[in-house]
């Protein structure tokens, strides 16, 4: 890593008077935004990644399966993938969060999931 990439270089106020004598904007770096902690598995459909806290179960519940049909068409393939916080800055599919993988979904749980899948 070099210095150029380094996340901790910052300009000294110094520095940031220079630039701005020199009509040069001064750029704040954003902090990376990083998966989270609780989604630890992530799974692709095209351009749509679906996170959830425990693995794609084996015996998916039928509105699991159903949403699965729905989002990899007729494929049908779940492909578990690796992400790191430069994948989720740079990906410019959706991403759609499951926390829990009930049974049967309450009602507040398919609006929230419908408000998910239409977001786009």
């Amino acid at each position: 890593m070099t210095a150029i990439d380094s996340p901790k270089l910052t300009l000294s106020e110094q520095q940031k008077r220079a630039l701005v004598a020199l009509g040069l904007r001064v750029w704040e770096v954003a902090p990376a935004i990083s998966p989270s902690p609780q989604f630890r598995h992530h799974y692709r459909f095209g351009e749509i990644i679906v996170r959830l806290q425990s693995p794609w179960p084996v015996h998916a519940p039928v509105w699991l399966n159903d949403l699965a049909n729905l989002l990899s068409g007729p494929q049908r393939t779940i492909q578990r993938v690796e992400v790191n916080p430069q994948l989720l800055d740079s990906w410019s599919g959706r991403v759609i969060d499951l926390e829990t993988i009930p049974e049967l979904l309450t009602s507040e749980q398919k609006k929230a999931l419908w408000q998910q899948l239409c977001q786009g």
